[in-house]
């Protein structure tokens, strides 16, 4: 469940538009109850792909933590990969980072509808 109070999610709200071919979306130093966080999420549609680094707290790691890719109307998210394993992915992009830590890097494979 998205809305448990001890879940940590990211990018939930941001614009499609935001992921448009070429662009960046960069959340430095986020204050969140488990400690900083940092995002920088870089579309590469043209090349088939998302790119996010993550870097999660280390003071208190939530409970689970979910890292969503919204991207532009006509793409979809078709799978993820991060620390070498391959990610279930939700109809909405979202992949489940809960066990991970440190600094990660996440490939969103996607493709036009």
């Amino acid at each position: 469940d998205d809305a448990r109070p001890d879940t940590l999610r990211l990018l939930f709200g941001t614009s499609r538009r935001w992921l448009e071919d070429g662009k960046v979306i960069r959340v430095e130093r986020a204050p969140t109850a488990w400690g900083e966080v940092r995002v920088v999420a870089e579309s590469r549609l043209g090349a088939g792909e998302v790119v996010a680094t993550v870097e999660l707290p280390a003071r208190h790691p939530p409970a689970r933590i979910i890292l969503r890719a919204r991207v532009p109307q006509g793409w979809t998210v078709r799978s993820a990969v991060a620390d070498g394993r391959s990610l279930p992915v939700d109809p909405r992009g979202t992949v489940d980072l809960t066990g991970l830590a440190g600094r990660q890097q996440v490939r969103f494979a996607v493709a036009r509808d």
